[in-house]
């Protein structure tokens, strides 16, 4: 019996095991594991394994949405990115709404390419949300036809000025580590 899941993804390559049982295999691995670096490892050897059906989509997009750690949240969208991109929407739409951290970045710049217009009325509900005690966007709220003129890089640039402060202050005031790493690479 193979014990790691690149054991399982080799067998696979050599045919000693079916598409269908390595990719049972890696996902008990993802759901029996306490290990999130093999659980992310795992989703990705499933990714690879170009499985296009129903049951799998499911699969990574319950992880997408509930699970508790954020790297496994990522591995199970870049598998719904690569693997099921039209169904993709639904699961990132829902995600920007409860994702605070450096992953709703993520989530919001492959939107913006995506469905840009849903994006933009997404990003203000957001940062209406985000915002609702900062003086800097109450100046902005008091009138709305500014807020609701702005452009979506703005609106990106709105949210990437709030995950900063956010990310800064959480560094100020505990400084034990610094919560998110800055990628200018992705900002318009």
């Amino acid at each position: 019996m193979e014990s790691t899941p690149e054991e399982v993804f080799r067998s696979y390559e050599i045919k000693d095991l079916s598409k269908k049982s390595a990719v049972e295999m890696l996902i008990s691995f993802v759901e029996s594991s306490d290990d999130d670096l093999l659980r992310v490892n795992s989703i990705k050897l499933i990714s690879k394994l170009d499985p296009k059906n129903q049951n799998l989509y499911g699969f990574f997009e319950n992880l997408f949405i509930s699970d508790l750690n954020e790297s496994v949240r990522i591995a199970a969208f870049k598998a719904i990115k690569k693997n099921f991109y039209l169904k993709a929407l639904a699961p990132v739409k829902y995600a920007i709404q409860h994702e605070n951290g450096s992953f709703l970045l993520t989530l919001v710049n492959f939107l913006s390419n995506t469905h840009p217009f849903i994006c933009k009325n997404l990003l203000k509900t957001k940062i209406k949300k985000l915002y609702k005690n900062n003086q800097d966007f109450l100046e902005l709220e008091k009138n709305p036809k500014n807020f609701n003129n702005l452009s979506l890089r703005k609106l990106k640039m709105l949210l990437f000025n709030y995950i900063l402060n956010t990310s800064l202050d959480s560094l100020y005031f505990h400084r034990h580590s610094i919560p998110i790493a800055l990628d200018f690479y992705g900002i318009d």
